[in-house]
């Protein structure tokens, strides 16, 4: 068997030939539509030369790929809608090592911090997060950035400008070895993700690692994000407002029996539905099942 996985878009062209020529299943992993998501923040012209080979080149993979694995039921739908290809899909999720996130102390504290990790992007509502810092009641609440990216001199500057220098706290790149630990400092999890079509098959890691440390979490966005914080009762779903997401803060800050509760859902959860060992189980299962049928099907030498 032979897997790629995308983005980038083109990986599948060391794929191609085998799909084609030697029928040696072929498992295309789709991590995002990276070509809706670029149309609609502006990166690539819609209906342009650059859309339109790519969204060609991709149906040629759908045609030929014998399992097409993608991180939410989401973006099964997307793909549907977008291409209609018939090829069999199995949702492999982004998970979690669960033993490397440990529940965080469960004991009161009096400076309470808000978390965000991960990449400092387009794709994420931080500027409304920001300004919702403007609207809490809680003075004492510092919001913890953890990471970097292209915007993130631009939110520092958004900082300056609100006045909010000493609640927001940028640390920049961080190695992984040190996530577990931040997250276990912190009071609640961030995850915001903007409102926008093209992202709600979007599921952050982040939020399953909040989970696993048994941080409540606040949740910004639409679909996948939103199905998951709800069914789990992890915590919130806030609306990509900041006075709404302040609401949301004060209203945890404000309740520590409540955090608990949230915090014990969400890791109980996680450790039910997006163990990464239980989940790599699983998709090895279904690569075997893959081949099994595969050579049924086709007499050959292994690959």
């Amino acid at each position: 068997v032979i897997m790629t996985t995308s983005p980038p878009l083109f990986t599948g062209f060391v794929a191609l030939p085998f799909g084609t020529l030697l029928d040696i299943p072929w498992v295309l992993d789709i991590r995002d539509v990276w070509i809706d998501l670029s149309v609609s923040l502006g990166f690539i012209s819609k209906g342009g030369l650059a859309e339109r080979l790519s969204k060609a080149y991709r149906t040629r993979e759908l045609m030929i790929a014998s399992l097409v694995t993608v991180t939410t039921e989401e973006t099964v739908n997307v793909l549907n809608r977008e291409y209609g290809a018939e090829t069999p899909y199995a949702v492999v999720p982004n998970g979690v090592d669960v033993d490397s996130f440990e529940p965080r102390d469960q004991k009161d504290i009096d400076d309470p911090v808000m978390i965000y990790t991960g990449t400092i992007g387009h794709c994420q509502a931080l500027e409304s997060c920001l300004e919702a810092m403007s609207y809490i009641t809680d003075p004492s609440l510092t919001f913890r950035i953890v990471g970097d990216g292209d915007l993130r001199q631009r939110l520092e500057q958004m900082v300056r400008e609100l006045g909010i220098e000493d609640r927001v706290e940028f640390t920049g790149f961080v190695s992984r070895e040190q996530v577990p630990e931040m997250l276990s400092q912190a009071t609640i999890g961030i995850a915001p993700i903007k409102a926008d079509e093209s992202l709600r098959y979007a599921v952050p890691t982040k939020l399953y690692e909040y989970m696993a440390c048994t941080l409540p979490v606040i949740a910004v966005g639409e679909g996948a994000i939103e199905q998951l914080v709800e069914t789990s009762d992890a915590g919130f779903v806030a609306e990509e407002d900041p006075e709404d997401i302040a609401a949301h803060i004060d209203a945890l800050v404000s309740d520590p029996e409540q955090r608990r509760e949230l915090g014990t859902n969400g890791r109980s959860y996680v450790i039910e539905h997006y163990d990464r060992q239980g989940i790599a189980v699983d998709f090895s299962d279904r690569l075997s099942t893959l081949i099994s049928e595969d050579h049924g099907r086709t007499e050959r030498p292994p690959a």
